[in-house]
């Protein structure tokens, strides 16, 4: 049986996930591990091979990474983008696995939260180091995600960079411009109602993000105070349309300064119900992919993941 099972997105990258992937199987082997990859083959295929490496676990199984005695056959590597990552997360969430992450997408918001690296050679070697951290995880609609949900704007430019990419292969930040530029032309902004901890917000939001992670996106903070440790989800409710805000939202943004701002209701809760005030729904993502539309309801599981982290980052 493989000490290390890796899934990757063959597409990631550009492709460059494929390269990723033999050298990483390479530096295990070299540093004792023998690893099995499995290629995904379309949407949902990296959740489903995730949960068939977790149903096959023994019962009463324990996490244990690394190469030294007792620490085999305890890790599942991610190797792709943020949607690759998601699917794993899915696939093993609350099983005795740990995760590790080969980052090879374009945004790779969690490996920038925990600061992992990008060389296959620097994640085989933090493998079998075998340092973990217990970190949280949220849930939107049965669906959990590792760093951060929108609920409006990004929703809908999400739907549509989705919509756009059916079938094919379009890396890049660069196509996020057109979906972009089509909601900031849009007329008329999403009316949200947020509840946290059955306590509803006074204020009607136009755009909401429930988030795990400081990090959103490049080089952006929403939830500049958030904790993927903390036992709380970070939700940052805007009061006032992008369209016409979207300046200076973007430079608070880059400044990490967006909680402070007086446009911006920032709250902690383990609860949080996000409905649609108008009379269409109204779109949501969840991790950078399309989560559904409105009513959506989230709910925090602390110390619901093991993460494969350097050594600083050890818990």
């Amino acid at each position: 049986m493989a000490d290390v099972r890796i899934i990757a997105n063959p597409v990631a990258g550009q492709g460059a996930a494929r390269a990723a992937v033999e050298r990483l199987v390479d530096e295990l082997a070299r540093l004792g591990m023998a690893a099995e990859a499995h290629t995904t083959t379309g949407a949902g295929d990296g959740e489903a091979a995730a949960r068939r490496i977790a149903a096959a676990l023994p019962p009463a199984a324990s996490v244990a990474v690394g190469g030294g005695a007792g620490g085999r056959r305890g890790c599942v590597v991610a190797c792709g983008g943020d949607g690759t990552v998601r699917e794993v997360v899915n696939g093993i969430a609350g099983a005795p696995l740990a995760l590790a992450v080969l980052p090879v997408g374009t945004a790779n918001v969690l490996a920038k939260e925990w600061e992992l690296p990008a060389e296959p050679g620097a994640v085989a070697r933090l493998i079998a180091a075998g340092a973990t951290c217990r970190m949280d995880l949220g849930r939107a609609n049965g669906k959990f995600f590792s760093f951060v949900s929108g609920v409006g704007f990004d929703g809908n430019i999400v739907r549509e960079v989705s919509r756009r990419r059916a079938g094919r292969t379009m890396p890049g930040m660069h196509v996020y411009v057109g979906p972009l530029l089509r909601e900031m032309l849009r007329v008329g902004a999403a009316a949200l109602r947020v509840e946290i901890d059955g306590r509803e917000e006074g204020e009607e939001a136009h755009f909401v993000v429930v988030s795990k992670t400081a990090n959103y996106g490049g080089p952006f903070q929403i939830t500049s105070y958030a904790d993927p440790t903390s036992g709380f989800l970070d939700v940052a409710m805007f009061r006032r349309p992008i369209r016409w805000n979207f300046i200076k939202y973007a430079l608070l943004g880059l400044l990490r300064m967006l909680p402070a701002s007086r446009d911006v209701h920032y709250r902690r809760g383990r609860r949080v119900v996000v409905r649609h005030a108008g009379a269409e729904p109204v779109a949501f993502q969840v991790d950078g992919d399309p989560g559904g539309v409105t009513p959506v309801s989230y709910d925090i599981f602390p110390e619901y993941l093991t993460l494969v982290v350097p050594e600083h980052r050890a818990t």
